[in-house]
């Protein structure tokens, strides 16, 4: 039983491997059809049109969570035990994918994007209970916190901001795609659930070599895709106390957290809007002196540091001091 089952697992990765193959050529056909392009402009960093459809890869796979569904692969973590959590981690996932393709498109005013966004997050935490923040545990002050009635929205506004970040953090060739790589090889270790995670990382893998050879972006589609899987991820195991403290979720979220809120208050003391574009990105402080590619070894270092320093020492708040400090180093000394 126990080899027919890893035989099993083999062959659905390999199924998985197989299925985006085949969607390079389907991503190609639909991009020059619907004309599904990021073109180059002054603010963007490429000079050729490229396919935003990434997140295709993603969506793809993740329609393999119903494969899992009552099996082995979910005994031991209950990520999706009833109609609640499927709601939640699949069909609110496919339309927020689909409202990310839709701005990739149109460019929809980021006033009614949020709007829609915080409407699909709203009715995902109020049909599934188990991805409501009910806590919130201190490692500092060694508290726990009990949110009572602000829970509901604390949840939504954490989602929110989380996939808003990382779509801000989107900037250049390979960065999300090596936060998100860094993020799911930190959950592996801590939960030891690699087969949950096989449908973001196989798609992950062939994201990141066809973003290095410049053939597919990942799009607002798969950014906002990505991210709010992670999220509820996250969120999920936060509550059955695989990640123990708040300030192990900041740690995973210290460089694009604090790029958003750097940005945010940078753009509220210029005047500007908010959801406005600019060059005022950590990459784009970085690009003035460095190759693209030194950026991105320089920011997943950013990123994996403070996590490995603060497992090492087995102090989050040590860790995130260090990022702090990091993050600033680099934002004052390219300034």
């Amino acid at each position: 039983m126990f080899a027919s089952t890893n035989l099993s697992i083999v062959y659905f990765y390999l199924f998985l491997i197989v299925i985006n193959f085949s969607l390079i050529p389907l991503i190609k056909v639909l991009s020059t059809k619907f004309n599904l392009y990021d073109f180059p402009n002054k603010r963007k960093l490429h000079l050729k049109p490229i396919s935003y459809l990434g997140g295709t890869f993603f969506l793809i796979s993740h329609f393999f969570y119903l494969l899992f569904y009552k099996n082995i692969f979910f005994d031991s973590h209950n990520m999706l035990l009833n109609l609640s959590n499927i709601y939640s981690l699949i069909f609110v996932s496919v339309l927020v994918f689909f409202l990310g393709l839709l701005d990739d498109k149109i460019d929809i005013n980021p006033l009614k994007k949020t709007i829609l966004l915080l409407s699909l997050f709203t009715s995902a935490v109020l049909i599934d209970d188990q991805i409501v923040i009910e806590n919130i545990n201190f490692e500092i002050i060694q508290k726990n916190l009990n949110l009572k009635s602000f829970s509901f929205f604390f949840t939504i506004a954490c989602i929110y901001i989380f996939v808003n970040a990382c779509n801000m953090y989107d900037g250049a060739d390979l960065q999300i795609g090596i936060y998100f790589l860094t993020i799911l090889i930190y959950l592996i270790y801590k939960t030891s659930y690699f087969n949950l995670f096989i449908p973001i990382f196989i798609p992950l893998v062939f994201f990141l070599f066809l973003n290095f050879k410049k053939f597919v972006f990942i799009g607002n589609s798969g950014s906002h895709f990505v991210s709010y899987i992670i999220a509820l991820l996250l969120i999920k195991f936060y509550n059955v106390q695989i990640l123990e403290s708040v300030e192990e979720i900041i740690i995973l979220m210290i460089v694009p957290g604090l790029d958003l809120c750097r940005l945010f208050f940078s753009r509220i003391i210029n005047n500007k809007k908010f959801f406005h574009s600019d060059l005022n990105h950590i990459h784009h402080k970085l690009l003035k002196k460095y190759t693209k590619y030194n950026v991105q070894i320089i920011l997943f270092c950013l990123n994996l540091f403070p996590i490995i320093l603060a497992e090492i020492i087995g102090s989050y708040l040590i860790g995130i001091i260090v990022g702090l400090i990091s993050y600033f180093y680099i934002i004052i000394k390219k300034t």
